[in-house]
């Protein structure tokens, strides 16, 4: 395609392939001009956008525009395609032109913009900086009760989750191009197969021979295939990260947990009129650096309204955001609205690659190194090096904003005040969370029988409680009014205990749960059955009133406690330690007296569609003869 601008001419020739293979592509752009030596061969890859001439700028037709961003030092200059400089820069490049008009003024709107949309998304395929296998779907440690393997330890292979990758796994390096990209499975053409990346050079046979065989393989669900996974990220950048995603949060305006992004059609549609259709030129770039202008005294009100809302709310995302000094956040703000933008709102119904999406991704990467390198980061510990990697950030945005908040975005959008709800839930499950895992090592220390560990291992088997000024304690139904006892009186004041032998220095204590008579009603998550805790965790009444697929769950998890009358009876303490044997002889069988346990037969008859598949990664904390060596390792269980 050539266009004429007065004696000059441009001819954009071609976006070609290296080698014919898309999954080792690399973009070739063709300027050549009227009076060129020889045409510039400029290769792209990873981002990379440039147009380079023969001669110095002032005598061309055009200029050169360098995809790094030569003016600000930072990011990928392909969202740049509807910045104002792109216009600002294609102006002076034209000037001098006797037939510049509308015509070519919409050709140099539309090619940049087309053509670095296009470019963005065969870098994506270049750029395989996080090589991903499909495995099998990592699953939660669970305890298991089954077979007798003399009271050791065991652990299953861990597989690797559907949504984090394991520990070991490390990130390629920048120019690796090998297997699928970070946006999903490589697709290519001619003699490649679709499942990952092949050389150019493999033949049809064995390509599709390799289609065959990964068609054939379970496929791992990806919650979110943008951007770098959480446990991705180096221990030394963890501070960065979560100063960055408060930045994020701060320039959309997110100050609590609950808020979340607003359509962005509004904002696209300012956006757009970039692009439009427009009759007099002149006119048009006249009113773009008007607004320009203006966009300084704007930014500096967004700023102030930012930091002063920030200071009025109470919360750790809040507090963040306050610390940041305002005149730094106003040249972030000025930044945002002179490259177009009404403000910072990501489209996240649209796609990922779009020139608009794209170029919030750029402004937040470059606003956040901008004010790492002023120093206005500093109370947030940010790590400058980690700051300076715009791959990295980059990654960072992708997977905060595309998986994070779209995921919290969406949720709030189908039932409103559900991500209220799941917030206050969250908490309600760590703090009982935190308890368990205080009774259990409690017990672990105290070399307690295996079937009172299991219990206090399973965060279902205690109470949960209000999460607020007063954590008071809910009702827990069909528990065993043993079981919260033995709790309370024996685990609970060892615990504390402990804890007041190995505090440090201005330690905070852990807050108290208040128990309120009667306690309050159960939540809607007290009333789940805990799995594998032993028969006499419920009260006889409880558990005979039970179905018989529920009953049938319990039948080979033993007993915890004697009868009442002996649990707490200094002349019976030795049942704690007592094997599995000997307890069952003196305390067990009387206790298992109580329960309408199903037998063998009752079993077999469930039908098989009702049997619930248990292929959880197996602990061993089989209730046995042995109860010498008891240690349980935390990381272990």
């Amino acid at each position: 395609m050539g266009e004429n601008t007065g004696n000059k001419k441009m001819t954009l020739l071609r976006i070609e392939p290296m080698h014919g293979d898309l999954t080792t592509l690399h973009n070739i752009l063709q300027i050549q001009s009227k009076d060129a030596r020889k045409t510039q061969r400029v290769p792209l890859g990873c981002g990379l956008v440039a147009l380079m001439t023969t001669g110095k700028r002032h005598d061309r037709g055009f200029t050169a525009f360098d995809g790094r961003g030569s003016d600000s030092g930072h990011g990928v200059g392909l969202a740049l395609a509807g910045h104002w400089t792109i216009h600002q820069r294609i102006w002076q490049a034209s000037s001098g032109a006797s037939d510049l008009n509308k015509k070519h003024y919409r050709w140099f709107s539309t090619a940049f913009s087309v053509l670095t949309t296009t470019l963005r998304s065969a870098s994506s395929t270049i750029g395989n900086r996080h090589t991903t296998k499909a495995s099998a779907k990592k699953r939660k440690p669970k305890v298991n009760f089954g077979a007798n393997t003399g009271g050791k330890r065991k652990a299953g292979p861990a597989g690797d989750s559907d949504t984090e990758p394991s520990s070991s796994t490390k990130r390629p390096r920048k120019d690796d191009t090998s297997g699928p990209t970070s946006s999903g499975p490589s697709t290519s053409t001619g003699n490649t197969s679709t499942g990952g990346a092949q050389s150019a050079g493999t033949s049809g046979s064995t390509a599709n021979a390799a289609a065959n065989d990964a068609s054939t393989k379970t496929k791992t669900r990806v919650r979110n295939r943008w951007g770098i996974r959480p446990k991705e990220v180096p221990a030394n950048a963890k501070a960065t990260q979560k100063a960055f995603q408060r930045f994020i949060r701060g320039i959309c305006g997110l100050l609590t947990q609950t808020d979340v992004l607003p359509s962005a059609i509004e904002a696209q549609k300012h956006y757009d009129k970039r692009f439009a259709d427009v009759d007099d030129v002149r006119e048009h770039m006249r009113g773009l650096v008007d607004d320009s202008r203006t966009a300084v005294s704007a930014a500096k009100d967004l700023a102030t309204k930012l930091i002063r809302d920030a200071k009025r709310i109470t919360g750790p995302i809040a507090n963040d955001i306050a610390r940041i000094p305002e005149a730094h956040l106003a040249t972030v703000f000025t930044m945002i609205l002179k490259s177009g933008l009404k403000g910072f709102c990501p489209d996240l119904d649209g796609p990922v690659q779009s020139t608009y999406n794209q170029l919030h991704r750029h402004l937040a990467v470059s606003a956040f190194q901008f004010l790492s390198s002023s120093f206005a980061l500093a109370a947030l510990e940010v790590n400058a090096r980690v700051a300076e990697d715009t791959e990295l950030l980059g990654d960072m945005y992708d997977n905060y904003t595309y998986g994070t908040l779209a995921q919290k975005t969406r949720m709030e959008r189908r039932r409103p005040g559900s991500l209220s709800e799941s917030i206050k839930h969250n908490n309600e499950f760590k703090a009982r969370g935190r308890l368990a895992k205080v009774r259990f090592e409690t017990a672990a220390r105290l070399k307690l029988r295996k079937p009172v560990q299991r219990m206090a291992f399973v965060q279902e088997a205690h109470s949960d409680d209000e999460h607020g000024a007063q954590r008071s304690v809910r009702e827990k139904p069909g528990r065993n009014p043993i079981v919260g006892m033995f709790f309370q009186q024996e685990l609970d004041p060892a615990a504390e205990q402990y804890r007041r032998r190995n505090a440090k220095a201005g330690q905070a204590k852990p807050q108290t749960r208040i128990r309120s008579d009667p306690l309050l009603p159960a939540s809607d998550f007290g009333v789940i059955l805990p799995d594998n805790v032993p028969i006499d965790y419920f009260t006889p009444e409880f558990f005979n009133a039970l179905t018989l697929k529920e009953r049938a769950r319990y039948v080979n998890t033993g007993v915890a406690f004697p009868l009442e009358d002996f649990v707490f009876d200094e002349v019976h303490e030795e049942w704690k330690t007592m094997g599995k044997k000997e307890f069952m002889e003196m305390y067990g069988d009387d206790v298992l007296a109580q329960y309408d346990v199903p037998t063998q037969e009752e079993i077999d008859e469930i039908p098989e569609s009702d049997v619930e598949d248990d292929e959880d990664i197996e602990i061993n904390l089989e209730d046995t003869d042995d109860e010498s060596g008891m240690d349980v390792d935390d990381e272990e269980v």
